[in-house]
């Protein structure tokens, strides 16, 4: 009785989801190759102009209460065409003022994303392209991501070049944003759009489609349980058979037993991505500890920037490429105050307001956090290490080539604390329950183990290998499912 009720549910919700289970296995095959569209920092850089200093005559504490009560999250400067503009940052908006009068920065119109987008082609190099403007719009496929929501309505321009290429321009900021071609377009709507489902017209309903995913994913995982339980329950039932099986039903046995493994896992762990604290700690630093390693960026703190250029640190020190500096970005740890110069993705330098100079910070910058209980409650964090690069729980800093440093602690949860040393900005909480997480997720679903990672030939062909059986079983599912909604007799034992 027990197994004729678990082959029923095998039966009703394979019905349901074994396309899903033969989609989830191409495209993710698919998103192995070719990702989801991005803006990288390579890409974000070389489209920037270097900074004039030189136009640079008012500071960014004027603003402060202008736009927000709150201390603001984020202080930038880049150039917008010929002018400097200063980009202030708040967990749910952003306001830009220019940096050579003080004036607000207006929304970026239709003409100023065309001259934008001409100016960010030139600078990254494309060659013969012809930009036309094609709409502003709050989402489309490529730009559903909620990191964008303070810069929408985004404007799309088509580079009309050899790789159709088409940059989103923010219409707040006017900075580049995203960027696709026809290639990443072409694949990930096999790849991304398919394995996430994601159009358009339900991710950017974010309650909706998680439930949606979160719910299929689950109903994927029940049936594909009931399909191992049964599977083991009839091997040898038939005198000298493994399979009591014949045609296609044998094929879906065997192959359902071969992948079964890699199937329950790649199901689970594709559900546990949707998990968002449910389950697992989610990794995120809470208010109280940003500020317990930043304190509060005090905007009106960072007076005088307009004296930069002839700032004689600057001036005589060659750990600093005035003439190359893309962004500045102003940071506070501890209360302490900085001026960070971004040359690119790969090169920065940090200043202080004695004029000290240095490539990173160090963690005698984060020695406040060690001796109280700022992070952790009750507890103290008093050890900090820099990560390896081949470590097991690795972070990557927002500069190529710098290190991130683990803060332990000694609470109960045996919490570790990531921080950027480019920035001093925590880039993780990694509890016990989250470094499960990254097993259970992050390795079940791509293989992300460390002693694969050293072998990526052989990583990439397990991936192949996998996905390739998974859906080849798969098809046998759907084939089952078309002849059972056919109405076809179930004769599997013929």
């Amino acid at each position: 009785m027990i197994l004729r009720w678990i082959s029923q549910t095998h039966t009703w919700l394979g019905l349901i989801v074994c396309l899903f289970f033969a989609m989830w296995f191409a495209t993710g095959l698919v998103m192995h190759y070719v990702p989801y569209p991005s803006l990288t920092s390579n890409e974000y850089f070389a489209a920037l102009h270097n900074i004039k200093f030189e136009k640079i005559r008012v500071d960014p504490d004027t603003t402060n209460t202008v736009f927000s009560k709150k201390p603001p999250d984020r202080i930038r400067l880049v150039m917008r065409l010929t002018r400097p503009q200063y980009i202030i940052e708040w967990s749910d908006h952003i306001v830009a003022r220019y940096a050579d009068g003080g004036s607000i920065a207006a929304k970026v119109s239709a003409d100023e994303a065309l001259l934008l987008t001409k100016d960010y082609a030139e600078n990254s190099g494309f060659i013969d392209f012809n930009a036309s403007y094609e709409y502003q719009q709050d989402y489309d496929q490529w730009t559903v991501a909620g990191g964008l929501d303070k810069h929408r309505p985004l404007h799309k321009i088509a580079l009309n070049d050899e790789e159709k290429t088409e940059l989103y321009i923010s219409s707040v900021t006017g900075e580049l944003v995203r960027d696709t071609s026809a290639f990443e377009r072409r694949w990930n709507y096999l790849g991304s759009v398919l394995h996430w489902i994601y159009p358009t017209v339900l991710r950017k309903y974010p309650a909706l489609w998680d439930s949606l995913v979160w719910w299929l994913s689950a109903i994927a995982i029940i049936a594909a349980l009931a399909g191992v339980i049964l599977g083991l329950a009839r091997i040898g039932k038939k005198k000298n058979r493994f399979s009591p099986f014949k045609g296609m039903y044998f094929w879906h046995h065997i192959l359902g037993l071969f992948t079964a493994v890699f199937v329950m896992t790649y199901i689970f762990s594709g559900w546990l991505s949707m998990d968002h604290g449910l389950i697992f700690s989610t990794g995120q630093p809470t208010l109280s500890q940003r500020k317990a390693v930043s304190g509060e960026l005090d905007i009106g703190s960072f007076k005088n920037v307009s004296s930069l250029k002839n700032n004689s640190a600057i001036k005589n020190n060659s750990a600093i490429k005035k003439n190359a500096v893309k962004e500045l970005e102003f940071i506070s740890i501890n209360d302490k105050h900085f001026v960070r110069f971004r040359y690119g993705a790969d090169s920065q330098s940090l200043m202080d307001f004695q004029q000290k100079i240095k490539p990173q910070f160090s963690p005698a910058d984060f020695a406040h956090i060690t001796k109280t209980n700022r992070l952790i409650q009750h507890y103290t964090c008093d050890h900090i290490i820099p990560i390896a690069a081949q470590d097991a729980y690795p972070n990557s800093s927002d500069t190529h080539g710098l290190v991130v440093y683990r803060v332990i602690c000694n609470d109960p949860a045996q919490t570790w604390v990531h921080i950027d040393s480019a920035n001093g900005r925590i880039i993780q909480i990694l509890d016990e329950s989250r470094r499960w997480y990254r097993w259970l997720y992050e390795g079940l679903h791509t293989l992300n183990f460390p002693f694969l990672l050293d072998r990526p030939l052989v990583r990439e062909a397990l991936v192949i290998f996998f996905c390739v059986f998974g859906f080849l079983f798969s098809v046998t599912g759907i084939y089952l499912a078309y002849r059972r909604l056919m109405g076809f007799p179930a004769k599997p034992n013929r």
